[in-house]
């Protein structure tokens, strides 16, 4: 799907952000819209219905989640660096957001692939 120019509908089936679930010590993978992946806006969602989209908080926090293709120097890639690895106040975690939207092109494209490639990788290790 990330090859080419993405269709409206595609962000609700792109990973957004991480965000905790409520009551409990994990995290859950929503879209853009809050809602979990491949679900579209309507009423309640109950987060719990989406234990396949679930992991446990401490494997987010991980050093693992930053993109390796990443380079640390310039001030919107410590940017980056702080969306996926500081486990401060807000413990979510960006995949994207307005500047880095898939949307915008090929470069955001292959950036957001590389980002799900790099969570994928790391949540196979800690298995």
């Amino acid at each position: 799907m990330l090859d080419s120019r993405l269709p409206k509908d595609a962000l609700v089936c792109l990973p957004y952000c991480w965000h905790t679930v409520p009551n409990t010590t994990g995290m859950i993978l929503l879209n853009r819209l809050y809602r979990p992946v491949s679900v579209t806006a309507g009423e309640y969602v109950d987060y719990a219905d989406f234990p396949e989209l679930m992991v446990p908080r401490y494997m987010i926090h991980d050093e693992l989640y930053l993109p390796a293709e990443v380079p640390s120097h310039t001030p919107n890639d410590m940017a980056l660096h702080t969306m996926f690895c500081n486990p401060g106040s807000d413990p979510r975690r960006w995949f994207f957001n307005d500047c880095t939207d898939p949307r915008k092109g090929k470069k955001q494209r292959q950036r957001l692939a590389g980002v799900i490639r790099a969570n994928l990788n790391a949540l196979e290790e800690l298995q």
